[in-house]
């Protein structure tokens, strides 16, 4: 979880800057063991802009599934389905986030820069 947030805030410096060099440079730290051609930077820079708003809404989603989950908790009997069933929310969008952002990857890199990618692949986990 410590290394998604680390992640998210060099994608927003890249993304906060209009400073060509700058994203290139994070954007490089980030892929660096993969060698992209420039326009699969570019195309990976548009894939992490809308991945970081994707992580946002799911931060927000689970923010509040977290308020319902201590309603859950505090009545005077515990409902377990209905806890399950606010998990489920929960996890069905974490899922959503990180096959939405794979896809879109893969669709970029291509089978030698997959395999590179593998390397750290549960760095990206939508935890």
């Amino acid at each position: 979880m410590q290394i998604l947030l680390i992640l998210l805030l060099l994608f927003s410096a890249l993304v906060a800057d209009n400073d060509e060099y700058h994203h290139t440079e994070h954007m490089q730290k980030e892929f660096s063991h993969i060698a992209l051609t420039q326009v699969q930077k570019q195309q990976i820079k548009k894939v992490l802009q809308q991945f970081r708003y994707d992580l946002q809404e799911y931060r927000n989603l689970k923010n509040k599934i977290q308020k319902q989950k201590q309603r859950v908790f505090m009545k005077k009997t515990l409902n377990t389905k209905e806890l399950e069933k606010i998990n489920q929310k929960l996890y069905k969008k974490a899922i959503e986030v990180e096959n939405n952002f794979l896809r879109q990857l893969h669709d970029i890199l291509n089978k030698q820069q997959r395999e590179q990618f593998l390397l750290y692949f549960d760095d990206w986990e939508v935890e």
